[in-house]
């Protein structure tokens, strides 16, 4: 993978960070720690951990070690008076911190495949990118190109089951979450799935997502998905509406299956861009088109055109999402 080029954390100041103006943290204040990282306030917490682990995991902190040390606080109690532990205020929130070294002192705190929340997901990928810790950054990125693959299963030419990997607290804002978290800390990869993914919220929603998201992602993001509902009429599904072929088949009951599909289509138009997340009209079939129709057979589509109308749907869908990225103004897929 190649190297992060995010501008890297400036060095924490020295502060009034005392052993009275924060609360030890339960889990991670270990006596034999050597370094005290105190949160930002309000409700700051201390963390007594090793210089040696963050310089392990961090070229930040490895960097800052061999320049100098921060102020040591100068009313410490007595048991942390040894001269090597010293007090370093961080401008980071105490969650964030927490988040950040329990992946490096618990064991499978994280597990890149295994249902995270985005909240510790962006406080991680946050702490990683800051203090380039680039383990960690390249753990969380690997889990969210798994969450949000830009890839189609091969039978059904489906998007992945990314959402089994999204918490169930998370299904209606991961999308606007992880937007944020591309942009903010440069993951540039997973932009297009992830427009792809808010494109599909109500837009009835979308006045209560807008404070999560920037202006400009407001504007891509409607912009977008108008494009991509236009993009889905004009070509995954123009061989429904007779287009594209010449010589149209003219068997009544191939005819009224079709025109059935494009009822049921349009009946539910809003929801077109859901199309990469469902079966093709053509493996629905056999499937009821809509409520109160009769159950359409497969032998009421005469073979030939069953035929062409498969090859037409799978290549139009490839072409769809194939300029996926252009519909949001992001760079193209990157090349096999």
């Amino acid at each position: 993978m190649t190297k992060d080029t995010t501008r890297p954390a400036k060095r924490p100041r020295a502060s009034d960070a005392t052993a009275d103006s924060y609360m030890h943290d339960t889990t991670l204040w270990l006596q034999d720690g050597n370094i005290i990282l105190v949160s930002s306030q309000p409700q700051a917490k201390g963390f007594r951990v090793h210089r040696s682990i963050l310089a392990m995991y961090s070229e930040f902190f490895a960097d800052m070690f061999k320049l100098a040390r921060p102020e040591k606080s100068s009313s410490q109690e007595p048991s942390e008076q040894s001269e090597d532990c010293t007090t370093l205020p961080l401008a980071d929130n105490g969650y964030d911190v927490s988040c950040f070294l329990q992946y490096l002192y618990v064991p499978n705190y994280f597990q890149c495949g295994t249902p995270t929340s985005l909240v510790r997901l962006d406080a991680m990928l946050r702490m990683a990118t800051k203090y380039l810790c680039q383990r960690l950054r390249e753990d969380v990125i690997k889990h969210l190109t798994l969450m949000y693959c830009p890839k189609f299963t091969s039978e059904s030419r489906k998007l992945l089951p990314a959402p089994d990997l999204v918490p169930e607290g998370d299904v209606d804002t991961h999308a606007i979450t992880a937007i944020r978290m591309g942009r903010s800390y440069n993951v540039p990869q997973i932009l297009p799935v992830v427009f792809y993914y808010a494109a599909t919220i109500d837009p009835v929603k979308y006045v209560k997502i807008r404070p999560f998201l920037s202006s400009e992602d407001q504007l891509t993001l409607i912009s977008g998905r108008a494009e991509l509902m236009e993009a889905i009429f004009s070509e995954a599904w123009c061989w429904l509406l007779d287009t594209g072929f010449e010589n149209s088949c003219e068997d009544e009951d191939c005819e009224r299956t079709r025109c059935d599909i494009i009822r049921a289509i349009t009946r539910r138009a809003a929801h077109a861009v859901d199309l990469f997340l469902r079966d093709m009209p053509h493996q629905t079939i056999q499937d009821r088109v809509a409520s109160n129709t009769e159950i359409v057979k497969a032998d009421e589509v005469c073979p030939d055109c069953f035929r062409l109308w498969k090859k037409a749907e799978c290549a139009a869908y490839s072409a769809v999402w194939n300029e996926l990225p252009f519909y949001f103004g992001l760079k193209p897929w990157p090349k096999k």
